[in-house]
Parts: C-alpha cells; structure tokens; sequence
C-alpha cells in the first residue's frame, strides 16, 4: 500500500478551483471525503489532494481496524527506526526554483491570515515527557 494507491482512492475534481477558499468549500460540499483537484486556479499545472490521511480510509486501505491503527501507531513511537538514508539518488539531479506563492497552497477559512501549508500534528516525547504540537505554516511571500 502506497502513497499513489490512497490518491487512486481520491474523487477527480476537474472544475477550475481556487486555492482562496474554494478547497475548503468543495470539501465541506463533499462532506470531507477524499479529493484531487486537477484544476487550481493559481496554480496552473498543479494537483492537489485533501482528506487522504483519515483514519478510516487508512484502516480499509491496510485492511486493520481502528484499533489496530493506534497499537501500530504506539508501537512505532515505542520503537522507532532510523530512516534510510540514501547518499545519491536521481532525484537529487533535477533542481528547479520554487516560488511558493505558485504552488497549490490552500486558504482555508477566512478568518485566517493567508495560504497556510497543510497542518501537521506532532507528537513527540523526551525524557519521558509526552508533547503534542499542531503546526500550520502561513505563506508570506515568493520564498518564505
């Protein structure tokens, strides 16, 4: 089970589609199911997908339940692994320059400052001590 089989699990969404609000909005329309959108507005070119990562949806692509999900889940923080790390790779030969602002970054809510980067939901424990952080990371210009 890979990252391109939960995308092939995302309903297409082929109507132009703003970045300022408009994600939001078709995925309140949709009731949060999983989407692709092939058609941003200001970001011509782009794809982007939301409500991927749902729990339910992870526990039917890997055929476990809820349950399961969360021992996995505590055994994983428990037992950590070190990444793989991969000293040349034919990735690292393609570099282009990235403005951020053209990128498919959603403004979620009005109230909100800006195009924010997805959410993220750390958690993370040090000397026995558990924290849970949530970060979003607001866009503010070309490059930061």
């Amino acid at each position: 089970m890979g990252f391109r089989d939960l995308l092939a699990k995302a309903v297409p969404v082929a109507t132009p589609t703003s970045c300022i609000h408009g994600i939001l909005n078709a995925s309140i329309a949709s009731e949060n199911q999983p989407l692709m959108f092939e058609n941003i507005i200001e970001a011509p070119g782009h794809r982007a997908a939301l409500n991927l990562l749902e729990r339910s949806l992870l526990c039917e692509s890997y055929n476990i339940t809820p349950s399961e999900l969360m021992d996995i889940m505590l055994e994983a923080m428990l037992e950590p692994e070190e990444p793989l790390t991969v000293a040349n790779s034919r990735a690292l030969e393609y570099e282009i320059e990235v403005k951020l602002e053209n990128l498919p970054i959603p403004w979620h809510h009005p109230e909100d400052a800006g195009r924010y980067m997805s959410a993220s939901i750390i958690i993370a424990e040090y000397a026995g001590i558990r924290n849970v952080s949530f970060h979003r990371q607001l866009i503010i210009g070309e490059d930061r």
